[in-house]
């Protein structure tokens, strides 16, 4: 096992790719998706307190910062509950934001010590209607896409591994209207993209991650790969 994650950090290394992170950083984190905010049932942690940060840089040199707390609790044997909300500093040339983001509600019910399912929705603080002197700002200096997303997905673990394999579904669309044109004046690149009545399509997310043991049980080394398709162009 070690000789293959060798050979794949030396492949990565020597690879150029693109990517978006999480379809909207929280989904790929949540209790089910993520190994390390798995629950055991059979011990005696039944609470799990979280708080991190997700740094990201956007289209035309937008910086993104996002802190989270999440908060984890195992119902039942089967069930487990996860609740987090998300804030977002934003800065960029054309202005600065901040602001919470997004609330996520999920379930995890285990349907075996291997095979779960994830359900939840995304719920927006704003609907991607900040403003710069009076209009939209473009969607890179939002705090939230704005959109009511329905969240579903299942998890496979086994030992040391865990698959999983979910899709981001938005229900309710936001409220952005953006015009480039209006920005004009204040040297915004001509190569963003309006998005009055913008409609965002839905994403599929999959995730493998593998738990390298350790000879300290309080330590943890997780390495993984985290595919995210968008299955249609947002119009």
């Amino acid at each position: 096992m070690k000789r293959i994650i060798v050979i794949l950090l030396l492949l990565l290394i020597n690879q150029r790719f693109y990517s978006q992170g999480c379809s909207d950083a929280g989904f790929c984190s949540i209790n089910g998706m993520n190994p390390s905010n798995h629950l055991d049932s059979t011990k005696t942690l039944k609470q799990q307190f979280s708080v991190g940060v997700t740094n990201g840089l956007a289209q035309f040199g937008v910086f993104i910062s996002s802190p989270y707390v999440q908060y984890d609790i195992q119902a039942t044997k089967e069930l487990g509950i996860s609740a987090k909300i998300n804030y977002a500093i934003i800065n960029g040339s054309l202005s600065s934001t901040n602001g919470f983001s997004d609330l996520f509600i999920s379930t995890n019910y285990q349907f075996s010590e291997k095979i779960s399912m994830i359900n939840g929705v995304k719920a927006p603080f704003n609907t991607a209607n900040k403003k710069y002197k009076g209009v939209d700002l473009p969607m890179s200096y939002q705090t939230s896409l704005g959109t009511v997303d329905y969240l579903v997905g299942l998890s496979y673990k086994h030992k040391n591994t865990l698959f999983s394999i979910g899709t981001q579904l938005p229900i309710l669309q936001n409220d952005n209207s953006f015009f480039v044109e209006n920005f004009l004046a204040e040297g915004i690149n001509i190569n963003y993209i309006s998005t009055n009545n913008y409609v965002r399509k839905a994403d599929v997310i999959t995730r493998f991650n593998y738990v390298v043991p350790l000879k300290n049980e309080n330590l943890k080394l997780t390495m993984g790969v985290l595919p995210i398709y968008h299955i249609d162009n947002d119009q």
